[in-house]
């Protein structure tokens, strides 16, 4: 992990230290604010969610922006693996993807809980924006999963209950009987 660059609750990228939710909240915080947090992170980036956990659309095009290491513990089936640190129309087969969008397509976005994907929306042009409906999948794979949505390991392809929680205080939020790996 990156540490801080990445973190839900620091915004280095504009070269000061912003805390959304107050410290207090950090110490014991109940899984009922989970929707809360993660809600934040879209009104930050001005970015449009669905509501976990992701029912795929005929044509949908999924993008999953964890690290590497995250991706390699589980991903959605269908989704394209995409480094956060790049640029997300560089995500494998999108730019293809736009040039002729299927009738009803969305563009969905998710990483563990949402900051990543909302900021990665973000950072698209807006005449991509115009052109197909963006999504940043809410609450990301954690809220997916903990609603009973599909979770596969993509070496095997194979069904799987982990999920790469991104760090501790996350891992706090994924329910059994998922698990939590970091």
């Amino acid at each position: 992990m990156s540490a801080g660059i990445d973190h839900p609750g620091i915004d280095v990228h504009r070269g000061t230290l912003t805390v959304w939710v107050p410290l207090l909240l950090f110490c014991q915080m109940p899984e009922s604010s989970f929707p809360m947090l993660t809600a934040q992170f879209q009104e930050r980036f001005g970015v449009t969610g669905i509501t976990a956990p992701y029912r795929a659309g005929a044509a949908d095009f999924l993008v999953d922006v964890r690290e590497k290491a995250e991706q390699s513990i589980s991903m959605l089936p269908g989704a394209v693996a995409h480094d956060p640190q790049s640029d997300l129309l560089n995500a494998p087969g999108l730019r293809e993807f736009l040039e002729n969008p299927p009738e009803n397509s969305r563009l969905i976005v998710y990483c563990t809980v949402g900051y990543r994907s909302s900021r990665a929306i973000a950072s698209l042009p807006e005449e991509i924006k115009k052109k197909i409906p963006v999504f940043n999948l809410q609450g990301g794979i954690i809220a997916h999963a903990n609603g009973g949505g599909r979770l596969i390991e993509p070496a095997t392809g194979r069904a799987t209950r982990k999920i790469h929680a991104y760090d501790s205080f996350w891992k706090g939020f994924v329910q059994p009987p998922l698990e939590a790996v970091f």
